[in-house]
């Protein structure tokens, strides 16, 4: 089957007459002033928390955080949301309280919610927007040679749950500590707004379809290599998953993107990447490094410790080609390994 790109790509050409790759960058681009250009992103939340009144509020939180990301992906700091709403999501006052964890996130961003429609339907879908200097916005291209890769959050943290509770679900208590990481699911911006002045990632997106996306946009996007050399561990306290599940590290980390919202992949100039390391240190924002890109147009390989270099496949949780069941990630990662 066709997938989600492959069918965006067809819309481009045969219906917008377009050819660029531009529409793959993670917002709408359009420039409305000589040094001013309008980013906005449309998606739709799931409701992963339920439908009853005390979890709305936090799939309101949620709902404008995957909103919002994709604002954030491209180096600037989101200024309004609106949402059309499906008013047979849950009763009104479910609604009213998704409302307020939207306003929570609004907060915490300095986001205006500017309102939107109510409309028939179960779903609720949302628009976001920013403003930003075109040298300033991060795009899915520009990777340069030598990049440092860096993600910024404990990648595998939401994989390795979502794998445990497949094989063992009757064992779900021993992922209790871990069952809130999502309430709040604000990254720190303040954080990255210092990253970003410093002019140094040449290529991002968010990885909300996972870390092998991102490779793949890098050696079509910017015409480099991809090298991989990740993490022996896994996230504090999540070790157990793999152990005892007899599975190799490694694979939890390319993942369909479990950790969204919260990680970011960038190509960073590997000179300033202490000074980024430091400041995400310091914040308090967690992160991995995960390789680097190198002068090899459209390779790809991921290092394993024992020598073995493993090329990854196209995977990533295509809306068309439906790719987040960990039986398909057993399919097309874990048996690389």
């Amino acid at each position: 089957m066709s997938g989600e790109k492959e069918f965006i790509r067809r819309l481009q050409s045969e219906v917008l007459g377009r050819t660029d790759l531009g529409w793959r960058d993670d917002c709408v681009i359009t420039d409305i002033a000589p040094d001013l250009s309008l980013l906005y992103s449309m998606d739709r939340p799931e409701l992963i928390f339920g439908r009853d009144t005390a979890a709305m509020r936090l799939n309101g939180r949620w709902a404008a955080a995957v909103v919002a990301n994709d604002v954030i992906a491209c180096g600037q700091r989101p200024r309004g949301i609106s949402f059309d709403i499906g008013a047979a999501t849950c009763d009104s006052d479910g609604l009213l309280e998704w409302a307020r964890g939207v306003v929570d996130l609004c907060d915490a961003y300095g986001m205006t919610y500017e309102g939107g429609n109510v409309g028939a339907g179960t779903s609720i879908t949302g628009v976001s927007w920013g403003l930003g200097e075109p040298r300033s916005i991060i795009r899915r291209e520009g990777a340069r040679a030598g990049d440092v890769i860096v993600v910024t959050a404990a990648v595998g943290t939401g994989w390795a749950m979502r794998v445990w509770a497949a094989h063992r679900p009757q064992e779900s208590e021993r992922l209790a500590e871990f069952a809130s990481y999502k309430h709040w699911p604000a990254i720190r911006l303040d954080a990255f707004e210092r990253v970003w002045k410093l002019r140094c990632i040449h290529a991002g997106m968010d990885l909300t379809d996972g870390l092998v996306e991102f490779a793949y946009e890098l050696i079509e996007r910017s015409n480099v290599g991809v090298e991989l050399t990740l993490p022996e561990h896994l996230p504090a306290g999540l070790e157990f998953v793999a152990h005892d599940l007899g599975l190799p590290v490694q694979a939890f980390f390319l993942e369909p993107g479990y950790d969204t919202p919260f990680a970011h992949a960038w190509a960073v100039d590997p000179v300033a990447v202490p000074e980024v390391l430091g400041i995400l240190r310091e914040s308090g924002v967690q992160y991995t490094v995960v390789g680097r890109t190198f002068d090899a147009p459209r390779d790809i390989r991921v290092l394993m410790p024992d020598g073995r270099v493993l090329t990854p496949p196209r995977y990533w949780d295509d809306i068309l080609n439906h790719r987040g069941s960990v039986r398909v990630w057993e399919d097309c990662i874990l048996s690389l390994f």
